[in-house]
Parts: C-alpha cells; sequence; structure tokens
C-alpha cells in the first residue's frame, strides 16, 4: 500500500512539474512568429488588387497579420488573405506581411511583393451567371442560400442577392442566410456576380422557399459538450465545443462569460480577446435554432489569460530634425514627431552625443553653446516604460563668432543682446587712465593750493 502512495505522489509530482514548466514557457513568451511566406499579390480591377501567403507558425499561437503597402501598415487580419480595395487605375503598389502572436511579439516583414491595378477601361467582360441556386428554410424565420460559383475573365469579385426582384446583400462566397423572415411566407431569390471593373452577370435561375410555421418547432437543441478554454496570449483565450443537434438544425451558438452573453457565432469556436493579463474567466455555451428555442448549458469551462509579457517595442525614430541659429551660443531644435507619436512620452535630446535634455514636445529652444563652435544634435523618441528609438537624422551646427566690444558707448551689443552680462558696458583702459592723470593734476595745481590758504 506505501509503494502504491509513493508512485502515485510521485506521478502526481511530475504532472504538477510539466504544468508548472509549459505555464512558466507561456508567461515568458518572448519568440516571434516565423516570416509569412509564399505572398502573391493579384490585380483583379482598376481599383483591387488580392493578396495571399502561407500562414506563419509560432510557440503558442500566431494571432494575425499585419499588412504593409509601400512600407505603411495598413491593415491588421485574420486571415491569410486580404483584398486591398480603393486603389488608383495602372498604379504599381508593393506589399509586406508580418505575422505577430498574443504577446505582441512580430515576425520580420515578409518577402515584398508588388502588382499593378488594371486600367480604368481595361475590362468590360461580365463574370457567367451563378447555377443551381437553392434555397432552404431552416426555420419560421430564417432561408439558406447555396450556388455555384461564378468564372470571369480577371476574378469575380463577389454576389449581388435578389429576394422577390429587390437586392438585399453583397456578399464574397457562394452561401448566404436571409434572417428576420414572416412564418408561413413564400420568397423567391435570385443571384448576381459581379467583378471589380462593376460588370455584373445575368441572373442565376430562381430558387423559391416557404419559411416554417411559427408553431412547427418547438424543440430544443441538444447542449454543447466537451467545451476547452485554452489561454495562447495575455489577451486571449480559444474555446472549443462538440456540436448541439436539432430537430430541423442548429443555428447558432451564444457564448457566456462569467454568465454574461458575449457572443453569437455559428461555428463551434470562438476566440475570446481583449482581456486582462493574469485574470481567470469562466465560459459556457448554448445552442439556439431557427425557431428561438435554446438549449441547456454546456459544461463550465474555465482558463487564466498569460501574464502580461515586457514592452521591448521601441518608437519610432523622429524625423526631419532642423536647428535655427539665434545668436552665438543659442539653437533652437525642431523636428517631425513619429507617426506612433500616441505612444511617445517624450524626446531625448543630444548634443555631441550626450543627452542634455528631455522634452515632451517636438522642439527644444535656447541651448547655451559656446561662440564660433560647431556641434552636432540628434534626438531620440522614448515611451512610457523608457524604451527608447533610434536616433534621428543628424544635424551640424555652428554658432555665431561673438563680436569685439564697443567701448565708450551706451549701446548694447546686437549679437549679445539676450545676456544680462552684455547689458554691461567696456571703457578704454587708455581713457580711463588720462582721466585720472587730469583729475591728480587739478587737485595739487598751484591754483588749487592758494585757495586753500585763503580759505584757511
Amino acid at each position: 500500500m506505501k509503494k502504491v502512495v509513493l508512485i502515485l505522489g510521485s506521478l502526481l509530482i511530475g504532472v504538477f512539474s510539466l504544468v508548472m514548466i509549459n505555464s512558466a514557457q507561456a508567461v515568458d513568451d518572448i519568440v516571434s512568429p516565423s516570416v509569412p511566406s509564399n505572398l502573391s499579390a493579384s490585380p483583379v480591377s482598376a481599383s483591387q488588387i488580392n493578396l495571399s501567403w502561407v500562414t506563419s507558425t509560432d510557440n503558442v499561437g500566431v494571432t494575425g497579420y499585419s499588412i504593409f503597402r509601400n512600407g505603411l501598415q495598413i491593415a491588421n487580419t485574420t486571415n491569410t488573405v486580404f483584398y486591398n480595395i480603393g486603389l488608383t487605375a495602372s498604379t504599381t503598389y508593393s506589399y509586406t506581411i508580418k505575422a505577430y502572436d498574443g504577446a505582441g511579439n512580430a515576425s520580420a516583414h515578409s518577402t515584398s511583393i508588388s502588382a499593378t491595378t488594371l486600367s480604368a477601361t481595361s475590362d468590360t467582360t461580365a463574370p457567367s451567371a451563378p447555377t443551381n441556386l437553392t434555397a432552404n428554410a431552416v426555420s419560421f424565420a430564417q432561408i439558406s442560400l447555396a450556388w455555384n460559383t461564378s468564372t470571369d475573365n480577371v476574378a469575380v469579385t463577389g454576389y449581388a442577392i435578389f429576394r422577390d426582384n429587390t437586392e438585399i446583400a453583397n456578399i464574397i462566397g457562394s452561401t448566404f442566410n436571409d434572417l428576420g423572415l414572416t412564418a408561413s411566407t413564400t420568397y423567391s431569390y435570385t443571384v448576381k456576380a459581379y467583378d471589380g471593373a462593376g460588370n455584373r452577370s445575368n441572373f442565376s435561375n430562381t430558387a423559391s422557399a416557404t419559411t416554417l410555421a411559427t408553431s412547427t418547432d418547438n424543440t430544443a437543441p441538444s447542449a454543447p459538450t466537451n467545451l476547452t478554454a485554452n489561454p495562447v496570449s495575455a489577451s486571449q483565450i480559444n474555446l472549443s465545443w462538440t456540436t448541439s443537434t436539432d430537430n430541423v438544425g442548429v443555428t447558432g451558438y451564444s457564448i457566456f462569460r462569467n454568465n454574461t452573453k458575449i457572443a453569437n457565432v455559428t461555428t463551434n469556436t470562438y476566440h475570446n480577446t481583449g482581456l486582462t493579463a493574469s485574470t481567470t474567466y469562466s465560459y459556457t455555451i448554448k445552442a439556439y435554432d431557427g425557431a428561438g428555442n435554446t438549449s441547456a448549458n454546456s459544461n463550465t469551462a474555465t482558463a487564466t489569460t498569460y501574464t502580461a509579457p515586457p514592452d521591448t517595442t521601441v518608437p519610432t525614430a523622429p524625423s526631419q530634425l532642423k536647428a535655427h541659429v539665434v545668436s552665438y551660443k543659442h539653437v533652437n531644435l525642431k523636428w517631425k514627431a513619429p507617426a506612433d507619436k500616441t505612444n511617445i512620452a517624450g524626446y531625448a535630446v543630444f548634443k555631441d552625443g550626450v543627452q542634455i535634455a528631455k522634452v515632451k514636445r517636438p522642439h527644444f529652444n535656447n541651448i547655451r553653446l559656446n561662440p564660433g563652435t560647431t556641434y552636432t544634435f540628434t534626438v531620440k523618441a522614448y515611451d512610457k516604460d523608457g524604451d527608447m528609438s533610434a536616433a534621428s537624422n543628424t544635424i551640424t551646427v555652428t554658432t555665431k563668432a561673438r563680436k569685439a566690444p564697443k567701448y565708450w558707448t551706451s549701446e548694447r551689443h546686437d549679437d549679445d543682446s539676450d545676456d544680462d552680462d552684455d547689458k554691461k558696458y567696456s571703457q578704454s583702459k587708455s581713457e580711463i587712465i588720462k582721466k585720472i592723470n587730469k583729475n591728480i593734476k587739478k587737485i595739487i595745481s598751484p591754483k588749487n593750493t592758494n585757495n586753500k590758504g585763503k580759505n584757511k
């Protein structure tokens, strides 16, 4: 019996150690995802280029991708495709992609790829009409549509959905759920394909369906099972569960976090983002059908987000540093703030490589220097964590030489007008000596002596 207890104790200690090791690894996530590969860019119209790439990998999990066009970030996405619309005809654009994880670690840029949008008048060919359109009533308020995709000489951009000859939606895929309908009512549907140049196909075949009666379905779906919650970062927990069943059909799932409903989804996975680091959350799921019947709660799953990693992202360097020489010892500096200035706490000013000041705004005035001397200046941005950017461009400045003093004048020196010491006036040494000698002669002259005797 003692041997069994010892064996069980050893096993528990081993499991606990593995859990602690895995937790420590998860908390200290400083590993960046791999670089996205095989990036391709395909122009589909005069105003659209479609991108696709191979997914990155990460030690914990890739959270998303940042899209860069001509060196500037334009979007974030969780997919491995991106449709860049609103472009200019006959214009070349270059793209790169970065992957990032939940801890904020980002990969290097992918290989750059370029594409040129089509000429504004180059595409006048309409896509083929969608075929085999079907319409199926799944509840008293919903009809689901599906059809075969169209083809085009360039590319099909999307589909227009018509209900009873009125256009109600535009989508990219080849399925559509029409919601909010009236019970026991017949609806007819057609679909048109369109491309990036605005060319539209002929109508598809017509498909009709009648929504179910409100009293037809009173059976609730089965409760979702095997709900799991897995933290993937300091701000995200991923959920998954086994799908429910229903006598007609499960329409979706309601997600509850800490007993409060936070979302509805149609799949059996959900990524809960925007959470607080080092915080425990509990989740349950309910399934519902088109008639509004709701299942019982699933099992409860609990997870704790990871500890937030230290911020290792440095700000972008300031640019366009300029200097204005004010006087023989004063120089004013100004520069352009980085594009991500919302994360900037201030700027450090460097003279000849040595930091001389910190300021909040992108300018610094009245630097006291030596006359006729050459200096170099740079500026760095820093964030609230003290992370400092690379240096700005270097600017070289030579102060004005100080002018020789003007003697016996009440005028102040023009180039010294802003200094207290420049308010003092100078006298010629020889003139002072002459004046003293003159006064001495007056004192010892015979005339002054005789006067003194008479006074006596």
